[in-house]
């Protein structure tokens, strides 16, 4: 369901801390059925926490995924033995802060620290951009919106179960 997406953004993290955080291991992997609990469970055992085994340091931030994925690999993560300090975050989107659980806000606005180019913003949804800055250029639809806006015809409209309702 969202392997590309996690590929996307592991290799744009890897891109960016190339060189700045050496320490950086990323290890993604992929869960077999995402809404069952024994399977997330079962999934992690066997695919992640060998990996994990006698590392000095575990973080997960379990802002994305479902609830039951994130719940799940919380828990496995926090009794797990044989590794070494864990931590854990989730980004708390109405303030734009990360918040780690034991410490609290890592950092307090995420808008003033994340530089992500448009560019970079894309691809993490697995799109290219085609066209070049400043080459959108939409001449049409301009003729037609200023031609419904001349006759008076311009209706604002918005998506209300599955139909449409002119009533703002």
């Amino acid at each position: 369901g969202t392997d590309i997406q996690a590929e996307n953004l592991k290799r744009l993290l890897q891109k960016k801390w190339t060189g700045k955080c050496p320490a950086l291991q990323l290890q993604k992997t992929s869960l077999s059925d995402v809404s069952h609990a024994k399977t997330i469970q079962n999934d992690i055992d066997e695919k992640l926490m060998e990996y994990l085994k006698n590392s000095d340091s575990v973080h997960l931030n379990y802002t994305g995924g479902t609830k039951s994925m994130s719940i799940h690999a919380y828990w496995i993560l926090k009794e797990a033995e044989n590794v070494g300090e864990k931590s854990f975050s989730y980004l708390d989107a109405r303030n734009f802060r990360l918040v780690d659980d034991e410490s609290g806000v890592i950092v307090s606005d995420l808008r003033e620290n994340i530089d992500l180019t448009i560019k970079e913003l894309i691809s993490l949804h697995g799109f290219d951009r085609i066209n070049e800055p400043g080459s959108a250029d939409f001449p049409e639809a301009v003729k037609a919106f200023q031609e419904l806006i001349d006759k008076d015809q311009f209706d604002l409209f918005y998506e209300k179960d599955g139909g449409y309702d002119r009533n703002l």
